[in-house]
């Protein structure tokens, strides 16, 4: 379970391309692609690996106008979903 004290960041096996709000990510491996809303291109665009998730849920929060806690709730269920589709991996502290 990943934490907003966790970094994350995008697999070198994954990649993505915006399509009007929203962002396509292909698992260039399988092929599959998984599609994003305008929340989830905020996020893929910040998983570089620099920033904890805490960071981002607040640039989210502030971005969007929702309250933090709700933004840090998706924002982990979001990025749990990536990283277990191997979209995104943790970065070792």
């Amino acid at each position: 379970m990943l934490s907003l004290s966790d970094r994350v960041a995008k697999s070198t096996t994954a990649a993505a391309e915006d399509v009007v709000d929203d962002k396509l990510v292909l698992d260039l491996g399988s092929g599959r692609y998984f599609g994003v809303g305008p929340v989830g291109a905020f996020i893929w665009d910040r998983l570089d690996g620099a920033e904890d998730l805490a960071t981002i849920a607040r640039a989210t929060a502030d971005h969007f106008g929702v309250e933090l806690d709700r933004a840090a709730a998706d924002l982990v269920e979001l990025v749990g979903d990536l990283v277990e589709n191997g979209l995104a991996h943790p970065v070792p502290p």
